[in-house]
């Protein structure tokens, strides 16, 4: 056995909750040894260019922030896939994200992301630190973020930001404020804030220049449950 399937293994004891069986005609996960090792010849030929990555399962990247995994599932036709899942670190308590509000407006944060390699503008966002309710992790973010005090707040739910590989679910919350500054900038790169109508908004989506996901399912989330 692989270190990787060892830590596989592992993994399955201490977060359950991550394998959960699928009995309804959706993609099967393998979790029993001997068929693993027949998928992984299989999928050796389907992705031989890759080498030991393609047929590689198990826990390839863990972190105290990350951790990556290929599982291998069974799809309805019977065939053999190798599908990518990444999660928050197994004990780093889930995130949140805060759509926060003067009014009518909407304040949103510039801020550069490292993925992308460009500057967003965005909502605040972070994860909680462990003991904290996803409220009080909220009402940090803000004062962190905005130098924001939520004069009111309530949870909105929460969202799946990309379910076809992510398996986060962070808290969305909605924060009345009444005055706001960028802060941050030195740690978390964020430029500028600002508040925006709805038909500021617009235009920013219109012209491309608001392309953040988490941010654009908020607003949906919250113009949808007002």
């Amino acid at each position: 056995m692989t270190d990787a399937l060892k830590a596989y293994r592992a993994l399955m004891k201490r977060r359950p909750d991550w394998f959960t069986p699928s009995d309804d005609d959706g993609l099967r996960m393998v979790l029993d040894d001997a068929e693993i090792e027949h998928a992984r010849a299989v999928l050796g030929k389907t992705y031989a260019e890759y080498g030991p990555h393609g047929t590689a399962i198990g826990v390839l990247y863990d972190s105290p922030y990350y951790t990556i995994l290929r599982d291998v599932v069974q799809r309805p036709d019977g065939s053999y896939g190798g599908y990518i899942r990444v999660f928050n670190a197994p004990d780093r308590p889930e995130g949140v994200w805060i759509l926060p509000t003067i009014g009518d407006d909407i304040v949103l944060t510039l801020e550069y992301r490292h993925a992308v390699r460009g500057w967003r503008w965005l909502i605040p966002r972070g994860f909680c630190d462990p003991g904290e309710t996803g409220e009080q992790a909220a009402r940090r973010e803000l004062k962190e973020e905005l130098n924001a005090e939520a004069t009111a707040i309530r949870a909105l739910g929460v969202m799946e930001p990309d379910n076809g590989s992510l398996g986060s679910k962070p808290r969305l919350f909605h924060a009345e404020i009444e005055t706001f500054g960028a802060g941050g900038l030195n740690d978390e790169a964020i430029a500028d804030a600002r508040r925006f109508t709805r038909d500021q908004l617009k235009t920013l989506v219109s012209e491309g220049n608001l392309i953040d996901g988490p941010t654009l399912g908020a607003l949906g989330l919250y113009w949808a449950l007002r």
